[in-house]
């Protein structure tokens, strides 16, 4: 049965597998292995600030043993200000949407503000309980401060991001 570990290990490797072709035009570039610096200049292996931000999430409910989004909000900006997370503690690149967010502590609302990324981000969310008074509108209402961290996808709630979760990790396990 799939795990938490194993949608992580994905999630990393895919990751660290686009850096070097970041930004680049689809059908511009063919990755055939891991490979290093391209996009970034980055060695072989690197992942990038999603992966950094989905084990700052996944740390975040195993310290909490539950959603906190404050406490997530407070490991984002560890990672974006002090490298936590981050391979070797180098943070080489992240959007403007997300500094914009985790120095405002609150989220941007424009069409193009939440990526792929945030979908990343959201992963851990398909291996626990979390209900969608915690991680959806009024949840992330009750905790204004943390609106940024993208846990809400549009028009999709909690129960519907583990259920997408677990038919992406090819069946879904219980708890982290």
């Amino acid at each position: 049965m799939p795990t938490l570990r194993d949608a992580i290990y994905g999630l990393a490797v895919g990751d660290a597998l686009g850096v070097p072709y970041e930004f680049r035009t689809r059908g511009s570039f063919s990755c055939t292995g891991m490979v290093g610096h391209g996009t970034h200049d980055q060695p072989a292996g690197t992942w990038s600030d999603d992966t950094s931000m989905t084990l700052a999430t996944c740390d975040s409910i195993r310290a909490c043993g539950r959603v906190d989004t404050a406490d997530m909000l407070s490991r984002f900006r560890a990672w974006i200000n002090d490298g936590a997370y981050a391979i070797d503690g180098v943070v080489f690149d992240y959007g403007g949407t997300t500094a914009r967010a985790l120095a405002a502590g609150t989220g941007c609302t424009g069409e193009r503000d939440n990526g792929n990324g945030s979908l990343m981000r959201i992963a851990p969310l398909a291996f626990t309980g979390a209900t969608d008074d915690e991680v959806g509108p009024r949840g992330l209402g009750n905790h204004a401060r943390s609106r940024g961290l993208h846990w809400r996808l549009r028009g999709y709630g909690a129960r519907d991001a583990r259920a997408r979760g677990r038919r992406l990790a090819g069946g879904g396990g219980p708890g982290l």
